[in-house]
């Protein structure tokens, strides 16, 4: 786990202006991940210093986080 751990933090240092990122792990609850990432991307209309801006997801769960970005947002009425 701290490998893992290790390397994102490398990779999100590499990550030229890398502000308010969301990161998902292989691990994570996808529908609170999905549910805070539409939240924190357009909370305020994106216009607070800390609105979701980069969203780096495990590519082992990008299919099934992309299906509960897509669900939540169209609950919420938000066209994506």
């Amino acid at each position: 786990m701290w490998a893992q751990l290790s390397g994102m933090a490398v990779c999100l240092a590499n990550l030229p202006t890398c502000k308010a990122p969301v990161v998902v792990f292989s691990d994570a609850n996808i529908d609170e991940a999905g549910r805070s990432t539409v939240f924190g991307a357009i909370a305020h209309s994106g216009q607070v210093c800390m609105s979701a801006e980069r969203v780096i997801v495990h590519k082992g769960v990008v299919s099934e986080f992309l299906g509960e970005v897509k669900r939540v947002g169209e609950i919420g009425g938000v066209v994506l």
